[in-house]
């Protein structure tokens, strides 16, 4: 496949795609606090690089949308399912650390969100013009 400066590029693959925004938000993160916070274990990696690949494809689907919009789009759903805010995971109880709305948000996440959907947005929109 070839773009408009006849430059040869390849089909993104999603995990490599989001095996790179992954080393991204470690990256972003330790030059913000000193330190890697993200430091994802083995078995959470597939479900964060799933979620970047999701997030990706709506980015390309409706470039105007937001992260925020997102999480508190996906809070709604669950709320209409009966799920509560609590500090620990309850699955059985319905009860999740991520129902608090997203304006009570730690502003490091909300910062480290505009981090992410910037480079989203960013391969989201060269990967329309390909």
């Amino acid at each position: 496949m070839k773009n408009d400066e006849s430059v040869e590029v390849r089909q993104i693959n999603l995990e490599e795609f989001a095996s790179a925004v992954s080393d991204i938000m470690q990256r972003a993160s330790w030059l913000i606090t000193g330190k890697n916070v993200l430091d994802y274990e083995e078995a959470h990696c597939q479900e964060v690089y799933e979620a970047y690949a999701g997030m990706l494809k709506e980015f390309i689907r409706d470039p105007s949308i937001t992260l925020r919009g997102m999480y508190e789009g996906s809070r709604q759903v669950k709320v209409v399912e009966g799920w509560v805010y609590g500090e620990e995971l309850d699955e059985a109880k319905k009860i999740s650390p991520e129902m608090r709305p997203y304006d009570e948000l730690d502003p490091y996440v909300k910062f480290m969100d505009k981090v992410l959907e910037t480079v989203l947005k960013s391969v989201a929109t060269m990967a329309k013009k390909i």
